[in-house]
């Protein structure tokens, strides 16, 4: 029988601020077992953490759900700009940003990320391949972050290549699969 764990002390941030070009309608809206794919990772970050908000260009495609969203207020597109949206609003020392793709990640998941939290974040590895939008990041990597987005280096994977962010590995694919296109849907 699972435990109940105790809830995080920080903000989660759920990204939706991309056009899902690739997947050819709104992925976030897509429903997986008859529950929209950004409603799935709400329910399961409100069991982990105080605070969950979505970060979107276009509040309005959530307002049925009734999810507590803000404004994407940066003008690039880019899951960098979404970031920053969350860090400019955040109240606490940490936050979990995710973004809406990410439907099979596990309350075990999360919570393993903040107890090896350390430096300006903590950063999940599958396959040798970094995954920046399911991670915990620190108030102090703001500075760090807003520099890139005014240089225009907007590849979130470049900017947390450095020393101060932990990468931990060790994670399955299947948690960790995010969904881009229509086909990735038969790995869930």
């Amino acid at each position: 029988m699972r435990t109940e764990m105790a809830p995080i002390n920080a903000e989660s941030f759920i990204l939706a601020g991309g056009d899902s070009s690739r997947f050819g309608r709104s992925k976030a809206l897509h429903p997986i077992e008859g529950v929209p794919m950004i409603l799935r990772i709400y329910r399961l970050l409100k069991a982990a953490f105080p605070e969950v908000t979505v970060v979107s260009k276009s509040p309005e495609s959530y307002a049925k759900l009734n999810l507590p969203t803000l404004i994407d207020s940066f003008s690039f597109q880019a899951p960098l700009a979404g970031v920053l949206s969350a860090l400019s609003i955040a109240t606490s020392e940490w936050l979990f940003i995710v973004a809406c793709d990410y439907p099979n990640l596990t309350l075990d998941f999360i919570h393993h990320l903040w107890n090896v939290r350390a430096g300006l974040g903590v950063i999940p590895v599958s396959q040798n391949r970094t995954h920046p939008l399911a991670a915990f990041y620190h108030q102090q990597c703001r500075p760090l972050f807003q520099s890139a987005y005014e240089n225009g280096d907007y590849t979130l994977t470049q900017v947390i290549d450095s020393d101060r962010f932990r990468q931990v590995s060790g994670f399955d694919s299947h948690t960790l699969w995010n969904v881009n296109h229509p086909d990735d849907l038969i790995h869930l």
